[in-house]
């Protein structure tokens, strides 16, 4: 079980879909201000790695088909970014 951020006074956006990418073992989930980037560990057990917070609740995200890549929207600034994701 993984216990992400709850705040009870923002809404979600539940437009965004959870990823999953097999070649990396890694699954994306956006929820509220936070994209999460988590993984499954060799005990059958998930840890979050990498959580990244934006200032808008309305953030669009999705990672390269090869996993190294997350590329992410926000609403508020209208950029995107792009971030290298390193696995360890």
């Amino acid at each position: 079980m993984i216990q992400l951020n709850s705040n009870k006074q923002d809404f979600d956006m539940y437009q965004s879909p959870i990823i999953y990418n097999k070649q990396k073992n890694v699954i994306i989930i956006r929820h509220k201000f936070n994209i999460y980037i988590i993984r499954e560990l060799n005990d059958g057990k998930f840890k979050i790695v990498k959580q990244l917070k934006f200032n808008t609740n309305k953030v669009y995200g999705t990672i390269t088909n090869d996993g190294s890549y997350l590329v992410s929207l926000n609403d508020q600034d209208k950029l995107y970014s792009i971030d290298e994701l390193i696995y360890k």
